[in-house]
């Protein structure tokens, strides 16, 4: 998956499609460090799919599927993602 930043500040959007998705990435951090990263998905401009890790003040995660839509592919690819990111962010 090849992500494209469109935004640094305090959030940060990165950009980014995988098979017919469109996906957004929101990542926060503070100066404790990461605080979130969230993923909306799109697929033909709908909305199927949004994942949140939080990692302040702990780390959960929470994944929301529109209308029964859940693709364990594209979940499992996110969440790789976000992994990436976050690594990206701790070096």
């Amino acid at each position: 998956m090849d992500r494209t930043t469109e935004s640094i500040n305090n959030i940060r959007v990165d950009k980014a499609t995988s098979g017919d998705y469109q996906l957004t990435f929101n990542i926060v951090s503070k100066t404790e460090g990461l605080e979130s990263i969230s993923v909306t998905g799109l697929k033909n401009e709908e909305y199927i799919f949004s994942v949140v890790k939080n990692f302040l003040p702990s780390v959960n995660s929470s994944v929301n599927f529109a209308n029964g839509n859940f693709d364990f592919t594209i979940l499992q690819a996110v969440m790789n993602e976000i992994d990436e990111i976050e690594t990206e962010l701790d070096s």
